[in-house]
């Protein structure tokens, strides 16, 4: 693995954890809303 791919990767999985946050954050809002 070269250090090019190794940073595209990086930043590919952390940007999927923030829309993994996000959409937890989104559900949970949504689940407080209708309770």
């Amino acid at each position: 693995m070269t250090a090019r791919s190794f940073v595209f990767f990086s930043h590919f999985s952390t940007k999927v954890q923030s829309y993994r946050h996000l959409a937890w954050l989104r559900i949970a809002t949504a689940h407080d809303v209708i309770d």
